[in-house]
């Protein structure tokens, strides 16, 4: 179908000739397409709305609540389907607003999975079900980036948050969004953009960049913003958003979208760089797992009554009291030497103690080069992604070629005051090259 550009005159002409000469648009991967096929096939529709503060419809009704009053205004949306917005609560989903009811009793739902000031990791852990998956969503728009200015491996979140919705929803296409620039710096640039951009096509998703472009474009004036600096203006910046919306759906066309294999319920096979990585191997149960070790207060237990995976019915429980606690295996030395030809991706599934601070269950490297010395990574301290097992990563870790050892490393608390008797459930840690990740089995 031919693409029309919006006019949409809160933007002005200027502004509409460059979002829609900056726009590309895509045919048959388009994420609206499986929408419009089940619309096109008079069934229900659903999308979910997998966001920040920038994706909200309450207190402040923004870009996603109004592009769906938009959808009704210009009759995009065939008479035969109603339109209702259903709101993440804090422990479930309710019924905000039905826009319309439809002609023949047929919905398009859209989901709000949007809570302020969340980062992807959010919903992964005790609310990945009720959050992500019943929506049994048609298509993910993905509405996250600012969050994450501060994080130390970017893409980390969005792999693993991605690739463990796939574990669930492989058929599910995603349309993401750079969002927009803060007004006061340009920290964007250098960090959640490039790694979102970065990794789209890595990750099989779409990823648009023109709201970003624009603000950019005009300068980033007040007007774009809703006076914090942080937050698109419920008018203009706005509209930039809904019109980049309008385009992906008028571009799309009734067809099932391509399904990816998940990652994370793929082993790694031959390519693994960490051995025993699913403890299966564990003599002394009380004690640390065969070949690997620890350092610091570390109470170590087998728990068979809590774990990821019923074909595996066991996790590694670690608790910590009085100091900080560390898990760490040397990858093997005939390893090493490839190692640091080319990116590695680290993964793990656990479950972290919900009295836990941040600084539980977060991932590391380190290693020794021969030209650069000694040098590590460390995952950015989360509080969220507790209640049930979630994927960590750091991904795509590029090291130097020259490696002479390099270690992995699980926290069960870097902090030197943890919380007494808090820790993690480790099921599986599994580290590969490449830039994308591979679960350990």
């Amino acid at each position: 179908m031919a693409l029309e550009p919006i006019n949409n005159g809160d933007l002005g002409p200027e502004l509409r000739a460059k979002l829609n000469g900056n726009f590309t648009r895509l045919t048959q991967n388009n994420p609206f397409n499986p929408v419009l096929k089940k619309i096109a096939a008079g069934l229900d529709a659903v999308i979910l709305v997998w966001g920040d503060s920038t994706t909200i419809r309450s207190p402040t009704r923004r870009y996603v609540a109004q592009w769906a009053t938009e959808l009704d205004a210009s009759a995009r949306l065939a008479a035969t389907h109603g339109i209702r917005i259903y709101e993440w609560t804090g422990s479930g989903y309710v019924l905000a607003e039905t826009i319309r009811t439809g002609t023949d009793g047929k919905w398009l739902t859209i989901y709000l999975a949007s809570v302020s000031g969340s980062m992807p990791r959010y919903f992964m852990g005790g609310f990945f079900y009720r959050a992500l998956v019943t929506p049994a969503a048609d298509m993910v728009f993905l509405g996250h980036g600012i969050n994450l200015k501060t994080v130390v491996n970017i893409q980390g979140e969005y792999v693993t948050a991605v690739e463990q919705y796939r574990t669930l929803r492989p058929e599910t296409p995603f349309l993401a969004t750079t969002q927009h620039p803060l007004q006061a710096d340009t920290s964007g640039e250098t960090t959640w953009r490039p790694a979102l951009l970065g990794y789209a096509d890595n990750l099989g998703i779409a990823v648009d960049d023109t709201v970003y472009q624009l603000y950019l474009a005009a300068g980033k004036p007040n007007s774009y913003y809703n006076g914090d600096g942080i937050h698109e203006s419920t008018d203009v910046g706005c509209a930039l958003y809904i019109t980049m919306l309008n385009q992906w759906w008028d571009a799309a066309y009734p067809a099932i979208a391509p399904s990816r294999i998940p990652r994370l319920v793929t082993p790694a096979a031959n390519q693994k760089l960490v051995l025993n990585g699913d403890f299966a191997d564990w003599t002394t149960t009380s004690a640390v797992p065969d070949g690997w070790s620890s350092t610091g207060p570390i109470t170590f237990s087998k728990d068979t009554s809590i774990y990821a995976d019923p074909r595996k019915p066991f996790s590694a429980r670690m608790t910590v009291t009085g100091g900080s606690g560390l898990l760490f295996r040397n990858v093997a030395a005939s390893k090493v030497g490839y190692s640091g030809e080319g990116p590695l991706s680290l993964v793990a599934r656990m479950k972290k103690d919900t009295a836990g601070s941040g600084t539980v269950g977060r991932l590391g490297l380190a290693w020794v080069s021969a030209s650069e010395g000694s040098g590590s990574i460390t995952a950015s301290a989360s509080t969220t992604q507790q209640d049930d097992f979630a994927w960590f990563g750091l991904i795509g870790v590029e090291l130097p070629d020259d490696l002479t050892s390099l270690t992995i490393r699980v926290y069960v608390d870097s902090s030197s005051t943890p919380t007494a008797g808090t820790g993690i459930w480790l099921d599986q840690v599994s580290l590969v090259n490449g830039w994308l990740p591979f679960a350990y089995r």
